[in-house]
């Protein structure tokens, strides 16, 4: 998730307790580290929209500060990161690496195997962005995913998740797998977390990452209704288990679904309209209170995988 200090929305105070507030144990600041040498990179430093050498130790002093407070108020571990960010006009040399865990500068003009293997000097996680997601803003980066074969033992994981998007191409592999929210605006927090069964220090995070001791489930903010109606369409994705705070599907189950949604059904939206006729009549809602700010996501699909599975 992305800071003032590169092209985020947010102060790093601020981010801090947005998600300390919503109860999460743990987040990771990844604020852009962009090439010094390229024009985009230069452009990058003139508008403020990444870290530079000159910056690099007051932010990683705040995360530090940040992480502090986090701990005595939340009990939220606050890792401190990078995205290491290789833009270019062409889009299959561009590419963006996460480092989560990072205790020194990297220089983003270095070759990639040279940035993983100073990701991994340092004891920190090397993570493939967003490999193959297109976006209408920076365009596309492909050039992890066109190199995979060669780059898959560098890197600890590569992400399947693009803020709400998933990545089908990605989650189908047998890479070790990690999801992003992308944060840059407090709206997308709505969006793919990670879960952990271990405990809250890095050491152990780091740990799970490295062993693929986790899983994935789409957070709905619980403290506002729901606004937007159309999240991510899931199609024949085969790795997701966990897919609500509440509500569980196997594997099984969901390699036999071929859609499945999560929307607001009180929603007069196509997309809500479109979820009803797909499972041929109007699901049953007696157990939701229509009254509630709580997000009804994880029900919905739960009722949907039932409709098509049996369950």
């Amino acid at each position: 998730m992305h800071t003032k200090y590169s092209d985020g929305k947010l102060e790093l105070r601020d981010l801090v307790d947005l998600y300390g507030k919503l109860g999460f144990g743990a987040i990771a600041i990844t604020d852009h580290l962009c090439e010094e040498k390229t024009l985009l990179g230069k452009a990058a430093a003139y508008l403020d929209k990444t870290l530079t050498p000159q910056s690099f130790p007051l932010y990683l002093e705040e995360i530090r500060i940040e992480a502090d407070r986090a701990w005595t108020l939340y009990r939220m571990l606050v890792i401190p990161g990078i995205e290491i960010t290789k833009n270019s006009l062409r889009h299959h040399r561009s590419a963006h690496i996460l480092a989560l865990g990072i205790k020194n500068y990297i220089r983003a003009d270095l070759s990639i195997p040279e940035i993983l293997k100073e990701i991994r000097s340092q004891g920190a996680i090397s993570v493939a962005a967003h490999p193959i997601s297109k976006n209408y803003v920076r365009g596309g980066h492909y050039h992890l995913w066109d190199h995979r074969e060669e780059l898959k033992d560098l890197f600890d994981a590569w992400e399947i998740t693009d803020n709400g998007e998933l990545l089908k191409a990605v989650a189908e592999t047998k890479l070790p797998k990690l999801a992003n929210s992308d944060l840059h605006r407090p709206h997308q927090i709505q969006s793919w977390k990670n879960t952990f069964g271990c405990e809250r220090s890095w050491e152990a995070v780091a740990d799970a990452i490295r062993n693929q001791n986790l899983d994935f489930r789409f957070f709905s903010s619980p403290v506002e209704p729901m606004t937007s109606t159309l999240f991510p369409i899931l199609q024949n994705f085969r790795s997701l288990k966990h897919l609500g705070s509440k509500h569980f599907a196997s594997t099984d189950r969901v390699k036999r679904l071929k859609y499945f949604y999560a929307v607001d059904i009180f929603s007069r939206s196509r997309a809500a309209r479109k979820v009803r006729s797909s499972v041929g009549e109007e699901l049953n809602v007696s157990n939701i209170n229509a009254g509630s700010r709580l997000h009804t996501t994880t029900i919905i699909i739960s009722n949907i995988i039932n409709h098509h599975t049996g369950g």
